[in-house]
């Protein structure tokens, strides 16, 4: 299930956002979401918008 959200810009632009009912958001406009054993990661479409495509992500090591 997705929610969409309007914001209005100082321009008087409508820019329309998806929100993916199905993850979680941390505050940093990041998103996890389990399926199964795996952990799918990613970035708000908001943060998308703001910074353009992510070329790479580094992670830190898996503690064991």
């Amino acid at each position: 299930m997705e929610a969409a959200i309007q914001a209005t810009n100082m321009d008087d632009d409508i820019i329309e956002f998806v929100i993916a009912q199905d993850r979680k958001y941390s505050m940093d406009h990041l998103w996890f979401q389990q399926k199964d054993q795996k952990l799918m990661i990613g970035v708000s479409e908001f943060l998308r918008v703001e910074i353009g495509d992510v070329l790479r992500v580094i992670l830190p090591q898996a503690e064991t």
